[in-house]
This record gives structure tokens, sequence and C-alpha cells, in this order.
């Protein structure tokens, strides 16, 4: 799972926290998944910190396996369990 804004006017406004929480809410509640996950690069806080503001986990690191914009990053992925998420958002 996993966002995308393209139009940077949008970011850092608690949108992608906000549509994060939705997607979230909304799999869990359509699907019988006993977890989420996203993957992503630890250059983009856009996607990390909404993840942690919502209680997802960093459960995985495969050190400067992406290159990204002339650098060199971690791959990261992020988890959230169904009881954890249910527990934090009721």
């Amino acid at each position: 799972m996993g966002l995308v804004s393209y139009d940077e006017r949008y970011w850092g406004g608690g949108f992608g926290t906000e549509a994060l929480r939705m997607w979230t809410t909304y799999l869990f509640s359509r699907t019988d998944a006993l977890r989420l996950d996203f993957a992503t690069y630890s250059g983009n806080p856009g996607m990390i910190t909404p993840g942690r503001r919502l209680g997802f986990v960093e459960e995985g690191r495969f050190r400067r396996a992406r290159r990204w914009s002339g650098g060199v990053h971690d791959a990261v992925v992020y988890g959230a369990l169904r009881e954890e998420w249910d527990q934090m958002n009721h």
C-alpha cells in the first residue's frame, strides 16, 4: 500500500497522513488482512513521517539498497497489525 502526491503544494499539510489513515482504515474494514505494510526509501520523509505518526512500525531495512536523486538510501518497510490499528483508532 502507499500514497502518491505529485503536487508539491500539498506536501507538509497533513494530507498524506489523513489519506494514509483513511486508506488503512478502509483496507482493514473491507478485507481480512492481518497486516498492512508499505516500502519506501530512507530519504522519503513524505511517506515515513505519516506512517510513523499513525503507528506504523519499521519492520525491515536494507542498507544502501536504493539510488535516488544522486544519493544512496536504505530501503525500509513499515507495517501495522490489524489489532494495533483497531486499538489505536477506536
